[in-house]
């Protein structure tokens, strides 16, 4: 079934919601003194909203161990864990870490995407670390990370998933740029190992060849799923002789990827029924995932419009910061933010601190001394969710929040700042 022909018009008002409404899976660990799984369920939010007092997510990190460094390109590499206590991680394709970093007597935190599949097995997790000019802890762990090193973890967390479902007969159209790929790569492993009737289709930018992480492990998911998975790398500086796309994944570039997948024969999978015969089946309207610098999402966003796509099949995962995200995009046309004074009720006891122009509820918070809960600092996993009682707030979109969530007036503390004096009620 082609891109083309089987997204149709819809409203795009309201879908923005849905699209990026949360299927976060958090599993409790077990008090008993059994090995804790990695993360614990959310509540359904119709039952948690209506008591006081919402239950408090388990924020405990979780040692883990480093079995295997491996070098993707010169500026990633991935680090294989395992739990310290031997326990299994349980996560869902999408998913990230926070890793809690020791650096010159402080802590870091960092968010890094699963690279693994589902299926991988051996019980332990990856995640692909690729350097930031000037970061500190992507730096250290590109050159100082070795095997047998411990670090503690938060998660897995995050809505950038899917729910895998063995009977579904989904097209999934993943676009990613640079490290962009590790949840891409995720998602693509355990759909093509755990949906037999599904198809994924990955269009994949980098500025060089020699930039281009795991290009082994895609070619080798071409040739373990022939007909399944198809792997489009664009490269902005192409070898000699290079036969895929050439430039960057801008609104042109995006188009043109775009176009060039709808363009295909309609897509159909087939798989051996009980009686022997091959049963072909049409694939459901494709799901576009998208992951990678903040411009080139925009751009695909622009060219996902331009074609008429519904924003409700269409997820996008981040890696930067919501305050990032802003300076990405330019000057707002609004006023700049003031200091304000916010009111932390619950946790905060009825504490009245001062948010400097442009800060965070989060950062005034913590700053403050106050014990507010928060895991990735990124807006995608809702850690630290807070009500809104009184005042207005400025809040980075998209993030994980769902639209019931919202109507009860809660806000992200690490995407929102205070327009107003504001009070919060801290969980």
């Amino acid at each position: 079934m082609s891109l083309r022909a089987t997204f149709s018009p819809l409203s795009l008002l309201g879908s923005r919601l849905e699209a990026f409404k949360r299927d976060l899976w958090m599993v409790a660990g077990d008090v008993t003194g059994r090995p804790r799984a990695s993360f614990e369920r959310r509540e359904p939010l119709g039952r948690h909203l209506q008591v006081a007092a919402p239950p408090r997510e388990v924020l405990s990190p979780r040692t883990v161990r480093v079995v295997r460094v491996v070098r993707e390109t010169d500026d990633a590499v991935t680090l294989h864990l395992v739990d310290a206590e031997g326990a299994a991680f349980t996560f869902l394709p999408g998913q990230f870490l926070t890793l809690l970093v020791e650096l010159d007597g402080e802590t870091l935190r960092r968010a890094y995407s699963i690279c693994s599949g589902v299926e991988d097995g051996g019980g332990g997790v990856a995640v692909t670390v690729k350097r930031v000019p000037g970061g500190r802890v992507s730096t250290h762990l590109l050159t100082q990370a070795r095997d047998g090193d411990t670090l503690r973890v938060l998660g897995p967390s995050g809505s950038f998933t899917v729910a895998l479902e063995p009977a579904r007969r989904r097209d999934l159209v993943l676009l990613g740029g640079g490290s962009g790929i590790t949840p891409l790569l995720s998602i693509a492993k355990s759909v093509l190992a755990r949906e037999p009737f599904s198809r994924v289709r990955l269009v994949f930018g980098n500025r060089s060849w020699d930039e281009v992480i795991f290009r082994d492990a895609l070619a080798e998911l071409v040739a373990a799923y022939p007909g399944r998975f198809a792997v489009r790398h664009v490269l902005e500086v192409a070898p000699k002789g290079w036969t895929g796309g050439v430039g960057r994944l801008d609104v042109e570039g995006c188009g043109a990827e775009l176009d060039a997948l709808a363009d295909e024969a309609p897509g159909c999978v087939g798989a051996q029924a009980n009686d022997g015969e091959k049963a072909v089946e049409a694939l459901e309207p494709p799901e576009v995932f998208l992951c990678g610098p903040e411009g080139m999402m925009a751009a695909a966003r622009e060219a996902l419009t331009a074609r008429r796509v519904p924003l409700s099949r269409v997820r996008e995962e981040r890696f930067s910061s919501p305050g990032q995200q802003v300076a990405a995009r330019g000057a707002s046309d609004e006023q700049p933010l003031k200091p304000q004074p916010i009111t932390l009720q619950g946790r905060g006891q009825g504490r009245v601190v001062v948010a400097t122009a442009g800060q965070t509820v989060l950062e005034a918070g913590l700053r403050a001394g106050v014990g507010m809960p928060f895991s990735c600092a990124l807006g995608g996993c809702g850690a630290c969710k807070v009500r809104l009682v009184e005042g207005e707030v400025e809040m980075e979109e998209p993030n994980c929040l769902g639209a019931e969530e919202r109507a009860q007036g809660f806000v992200l503390a690490c995407a929102s700042r205070a327009k107003s004096a504001i009070t919060v009620e801290v969980p």
